[in-house]
């Protein structure tokens, strides 16, 4: 981006030349910060989408070259068709984030061209405050030497800084997806163990929710958010895959719990995640014993991801 600003001719001669670098003023603008902030958590949700379409398509395509042997021509015809969709419906999609003047594109001049826009009105103030003739970006004007005392990069991104005024949503809350409980091994499944732990679990979150300043998502949007994704309510997730059902449901975290029985005694291992940034935390193991609280235990280990859901 060259910036510059130019005066009228017959003011040139008492004027003077200046110089400023773009990249030094998006580094440090406050706004710029944030906006670059924002473009990178669409690329993040985009990126794990993306992902997604194109783990089914080679999750499909290996299926498909380990029964082809066995598939009647019809079969296989079938199948084809299914895998170039699947290939094309990920093609497509890439297309249309990366694409010309695709999402990522719009997506960027929504957010820096009002800042451009901003910060050549700053250095236009500067230049007639200054009496400034010609400003150049040595970011781009391939500027070889600059005398000292000529650079207003300093200037402008001060000024800047000091009209930003960022709107804050007092109290914005945090989203909290919560994935469920899944029954691991074959008494946690005819016990259906799960059904208690979730209960217990969706009433801690529930009653926790105005403390921890969360929006909690779970139930039907979740249940149906996993099916669309083709992840069986039975089935336990990976960190991937919880990250991408979560990101999708526009949650800043995803929780998710396992249990697993063993004559009277019932285990619990609870795993928090933050999607945009990839990050999952320790495991949280609950053990509980018969004639113990169930609620009791779960409420206890809960506290360890107080600290993190509330950014303590």
């Amino acid at each position: 981006m060259i910036l510059f600003f130019l005066l009228t001719a017959s003011d040139v001669q008492s004027s003077k030349i200046a110089i400023v670098d773009s990249r030094k003023i998006f580094k440090t603008y406050k706004e710029a910060i944030e906006a670059q902030e924002k473009l990178d958590l669409e690329v993040m949700r985009w990126k794990v989408s993306l992902d997604s379409l194109k783990r089914l398509y080679e999750e499909s395509k290996r299926e498909y070259e380990t029964q082809e042997a066995m598939l009647t021509d019809e079969a296989k015809v079938l199948k084809q068709k299914e895998l170039s969709s699947l290939k094309k419906g990920y093609e497509n999609f890439a297309k249309d984030i990366w694409g010309d003047n695709g999402k990522y594109e719009k997506k960027r001049q929504e957010l820096f061209k009002p800042i451009i826009e901003k910060i050549n009105k700053v250095i236009k103030e500067v230049a007639n405050e200054e009496n400034i003739a010609i400003v150049l970006d040595i970011a781009e004007a391939g500027v070889v030497y600059t005398a000292p005392g000529i650079d207003i990069t300093q200037i402008v991104i001060d000024d800047l800084n000091e009209a930003f005024n960022p709107i804050v949503i007092s109290g914005m809350k945090k989203k909290l997806v919560f994935l469920g409980v899944v029954p691991r091994g074959s008494q946690a499944r005819n016990e259906n163990a799960e059904t208690e732990v979730k209960s217990s679990l969706v009433t801690i979150l529930q009653r926790m929710k105005e403390d921890l300043n969360i929006e909690l998502i779970e139930g039907v949007d979740v249940e149906n958010m996993l099916e669309s994704k083709g992840y069986a309510k039975d089935v336990e997730l990976d960190n991937s895959n919880a990250n991408e059902v979560a990101s999708l449901l526009d949650g800043d975290f995803s929780l998710r719990a396992v249990v697993e029985k063993n004559g009277d005694d019932m285990t619990i291992i609870l795993t928090l995640t933050e999607p945009l940034k990839l990050k999952s935390y320790p495991e949280q193991k609950v053990i509980v014993k018969r004639g113990e609280n169930l609620s009791e235990k779960l409420a206890s280990v809960m506290g360890a991801f107080k600290a993190i859901i509330k950014g303590e």
